[in-house]
């Protein structure tokens, strides 16, 4: 599983919907304390094998992806 850091839920939000179009169940959370001092506010947790394709979902949709995290 994969967490990917966004830093507001606006982008967490569009990340969510852009990998339900491609059938990719994804939630939402608040990131932890530590992540937010970095100007991390949410995360975009999925399983999916493929973090590059994910990566350039989210480039190629406009969300700057902060950080990555294997959960």
């Amino acid at each position: 599983m994969y967490s990917l850091n966004v830093n507001t839920v606006t982008n967490a939000q569009r990340g969510v919907k852009t990998l339900k179009r491609y059938g990719i169940y994804a939630t939402i959370s608040r990131a932890k304390s530590s992540v937010r001092l970095k100007g991390c506010g949410y995360t975009v947790n999925f399983e999916y094998n493929d973090l590059d394709f994910v990566l350039n979902l989210f480039n190629t949709s406009g969300i700057d992806v902060l950080g990555v995290d294997v959960i």
